[in-house]
């Protein structure tokens, strides 16, 4: 029997106070008839899920290590990671690359390329837990109940750093194509203090998000165009040559640029299609 697998995603806008923190909620429902691929590429932003579907089982394929939290951090990703995984039902959150520093305060590279479970890092979460189980069946629900947590947390304290804001919306208006030393100037740091900054609250250094937004650009060109001339993307998107392209590309996607396939649509692409939609692209 051949392996059936189907990806349905719904997406769900944040209240517009969120929109600072939060880029899209989005409710997911994987029908497999086995295991289904469920591999994460590098996009620069950081996801909690929460799992509606009882007895899901997430795998990495490289550790081999199960995933069976209800609530869990998926962290900064800085290369490709494949999973497999049974059938789910769940909810994503996606943040921003400050979101979840902004929301928590919790130093985001001690969650670089790792999946965590959610109620560790933050407790205030435990509190809706109950009540996002006993609403599991209404997907809706479950993101109203969501969104009213954070607007909660937004009233109470932020931990927001404007300057790593701006920063970030720099690095994307220009597609990773500004120089680390400009950035610094830009917000009126040291290159070395903007690192720091930037590992406690993106997750990573402004050289490796650079880097991950640049191939996250070209993703989305590939996925948009019919026709497509490699040397011209190579160039478009700054790279040194051809080669260099592909190097960064299999290094984050796993696989060569032509192997993207226009019609894929998975929980990566919805979210790489939503992080360039907030940035009007």
């Amino acid at each position: 029997m051949e392996n059936f697998q189907q990806y349905l995603i719904t997406p769900y806008i944040p209240h517009p106070s969120l929109k600072d923190y939060i880029i899209a909620y989005a409710y997911t429902e994987l029908n497999t008839t086995s295991l289904a691929n469920m591999d994460l590429f590098p996009c620069g932003i950081t996801t909690l899920v929460v799992m509606l579907s009882g007895n899901t089982e997430i795998t990495s394929v490289q550790t081999g290590k199960n995933y069976r939290d209800k609530f869990y951090f998926v962290g900064q990703y800085s290369l490709f990671t494949p999973f497999y995984s049974t059938k789910a039902r769940a909810i994503t959150i996606t943040f921003k690359p400050f979101g979840a520093h902004a929301l928590f305060g919790v130093p985001q590279h001690l969650s670089l390329d790792q999946n965590i479970e959610a109620a560790a890092i933050f407790p205030e979460i435990k509190d809706i837990l109950p009540q996002l189980e006993d609403l599991s069946e209404y997907p809706q629900e479950c993101i109203r109940l969501i969104d009213k947590f954070f607007l909660t947390k937004i009233s109470r304290k932020i931990f927001a750093d404007p300057r790593i804001n701006y920063a970030c919306d720099i690095v994307a208006k220009s597609k990773g194509s500004t120089s680390i030393k400009d950035l610094a100037n830009s917000v009126s740091m040291s290159p070395r203090s903007l690192e720091l900054h930037f590992r406690e609250k993106v997750g990573m250094s402004p050289k490796l998000f650079s880097r991950i937004i640049r191939f996250s650009n070209a993703v989305q060109y590939i996925k948009n165009s019919k026709k497509i001339d490699w040397q011209d993307v190579s160039y478009r998107f700054g790279y040194f040559d051809q080669n260099h392209f592909i190097r960064e590309f299999k290094h984050f996607f796993g696989a060569t640029p032509t192997q993207i396939q226009p019609d894929t649509h998975s929980i990566a692409f919805f979210v790489a299609e939503k992080i360039s939609e907030s940035r009007g692209s």
